[in-house]
């Protein structure tokens, strides 16, 4: 992907929100800051540790990232705990 396709794709996102499908098939917008599960042991966080996510990233390579505290993880370390 090229630097001017990435800037076109993320016009659309924000980095205070994500859709995701919640339990009931239906599409939700969880705002920043929200609740995630550790689901491997990844720097100073544990498996079974809940955190906050402040912040959603994406590389360049269209991984998504968030930030918790002043760090970035890839989003497939945990698992999002919505309402």
């Amino acid at each position: 992907m090229t630097d001017s396709e990435l800037v076109k794709w993320l016009q659309f996102s924000s980095n205070k929100s994500i859709l995701i499908v919640n339990g009931h098939n239906l599409l939700q917008e969880l705002l920043c800051p929200f609740k995630v599960l550790v689901i491997a042991n990844i720097g100073a966080l544990v498996m079974g540790q809940i955190v906050f996510v402040v912040e959603i990233k994406v590389t360049k390579d269209l991984v998504i990232v968030y930030i918790i505290g002043d760090k970035a993880y890839f989003y497939y370390h945990f698992e999002i705990i919505s309402q």
